[in-house]
């Protein structure tokens, strides 16, 4: 519950903006339709490839976010468009990119294992 809070505080505070965010304040396209909308934004530049584990990520919220101290840009945005079939714990490689509002976003995650 206390994750969901903090994850939740993170959105409203503005995670989601310049993500793909809907009409209605979701990743859709208003409502909740999470599968498949998720619009990549590279407008703050890209800052390269890095290896992670994803830290957190609930399900019902689809998103979550990657620890990467190498990037850094504190925890890294991952919604679950860009999650594939990776799990909390995985270590994932991945693209960072900053959004318009400067915030690190994860994406074309493969195996961060050699």
């Amino acid at each position: 519950m206390m994750e969901e809070a903090i994850l939740t505080t993170l959105l409203n505070e503005g995670w989601a903006l310049g993500m793909g965010m809907g009409n209605g304040g979701s990743w859709g396209n208003g409502g909740n339709s999470w599968g498949g909308n998720f619009k990549i934004d590279k407008s703050g530049g890209e800052l390269g490839e890095f290896i992670g584990v994803i830290k957190t990520f609930m399900d019902r919220k689809n998103f979550g976010f990657i620890e990467c101290a190498e990037a850094g840009q504190g925890d890294i945005f991952l919604h679950g468009d860009q999650k594939k079939m990776y799990q909390v714990g995985h270590t994932v490689k991945f693209d960072c990119v900053l959004n318009k509002d400067g915030k690190a976003v994860a994406i074309n995650l493969k195996s961060g294992l050699k």
